[in-house]
């Protein structure tokens, strides 16, 4: 079933007095289930892309539906709404608040919830457990390492259990094996019906999602099937790597 689609989109920028056309004429669908990567090189447009599907940049020309809903038409209270209701971000620079705990970070998104406070301590709990973090609830986020960041950064993105997840170069700030463990996270979570889309420069990505959306100057250049039977390949050289070290 189509969950995104994107009709004839366009996004352009002034720039030094010239318009800069960062995302140019873009259309393509989405199925609830898929699992994405969008690739091409800097400034091809992508990450434009993934904040106009999330409701966070509007476009100057064309639509963006999600589940029926036309969300370039949408107000600016009815898009946050939609956000709280459809998205979930992870970003590069993982945006946590260090004086906050892991817990009192993944919590955020729900303080609007009508839920008590310890149901929404017990939903958030859950999600730490499914990431691997229940242990270090109480830490402050200063005191984790940058994979560990990173995975409070994907509970606090799924605490809500959005339809969609969005990140943008998740493994950028992280060392391989690291990297790999965040990618066998998303992997996961798609398992469990999740909708990803993943904005990388990560190659390995390539093995792991459904398909890939190349970029080249603003524009949908291919869309290339990925044969994800090579992720098993590619999990073995890694373990082979760190056996023999």
């Amino acid at each position: 079933m189509s969950l995104i689609e994107t009709q004839n989109l366009i996004k352009n920028y002034q720039s030094g007095g010239e318009v800069v056309n960062a995302v140019n004429g873009v259309s393509f669908v989405i199925e609830q289930g898929d699992f994405v990567t969008v690739m091409g090189p800097s400034g091809s447009g992508k990450s434009t892309l993934l904040t106009i599907l999330g409701g966070l940049t509007r476009p100057t020309a064309g639509n963006v539906i999600v589940d029926s809903i036309n969300i370039s038409e949408l107000t600016s209270n009815q898009i946050a709404a939609f956000r709280r209701e459809y998205i979930g971000f992870v970003f590069q620079s993982f945006q946590l608040i260090p004086y906050l705990t892991v817990l009192e970070n993944v919590m955020l998104p729900l303080i609007i919830k009508n839920d008590t406070q310890p149901v929404k301590k017990d939903k958030a709990d859950t999600i730490l457990e499914k990431v691997g973090l229940d242990k270090k609830a109480n830490r402050l986020v200063e005191q984790l390492s940058g994979g560990e960041q990173q995975r409070v950064a994907i509970a606090r993105a799924i605490v809500n259990e959005p339809l969609i997840i969005l990140a943008d170069e998740p493994t950028g700030n992280l060392d391989t094996n690291t990297g790999y463990e965040i990618l066998e996270l998303f992997t996961q979570l798609n398992n469990e019906g999740k909708t990803i889309i993943i904005v990388t420069h990560n190659e390995e990505f390539k093995y792991l999602t459904d398909y890939t959306l190349l970029f080249k100057d603003g524009r949908l250049n291919d869309r290339i099937i990925n044969q994800k039977d090579n992720w098993t390949a590619a999990a073995a050289n890694k373990n082979s790597v760190l056996n023999s070290n």
